[in-house]
């Protein structure tokens, strides 16, 4: 399974603070069961992030990694092979005023920051674009 933003991977309340949404859609869903080890994706599920992320986690796994059992997260930018498929996805939204300027974003997040955290930069793209057939 494939995921192309908002997946929501949302632990705690923590992360539900660190998201950009409007009150009325914070809401846990069921990712935190799935972090917790309570249940299991029944495929393995391979996202990158959107626009409305809590950032403060998924920024913990800048160049990817499992964020649960079989759920695996591509990184601000990365690449996977699933068998003869490579995989390419680059995690965010374009926002031309941040494209060019660096990640500077740290905890605690303003409300500033949380918004821009989301933006995908000139050096997460400038990697896939260097990416070559082995």
């Amino acid at each position: 399974l494939i995921c192309c933003g908002d997946f929501h991977p949302i632990r705690d309340k923590k992360d539900l603070d660190a998201m950009t949404v409007p009150e009325e859609h914070k809401d846990m869903k069921d990712f935190h069961k799935y972090y917790r080890g309570e249940r299991q994706a029944p495929v393995n599920t391979l996202f990158i992030g959107g626009r409305t992320e809590p950032w403060n986690f998924l920024r913990e796994h800048y160049f990817g990694g499992w964020v649960a059992p079989r759920i695996y997260y591509m990184g601000c930018a990365g690449v996977v092979r699933v068998g003869p498929l490579r995989i390419a996805g680059i995690s965010g939204s374009f926002s031309p005023a941040d494209y060019f300027r660096g990640h500077h974003e740290c905890p605690p997040f303003t409300d500033d920051t949380k918004r821009t955290i989301s933006h995908v930069r000139e050096w997460d793209a400038s990697r896939l674009e260097k990416l070559q057939e082995p």
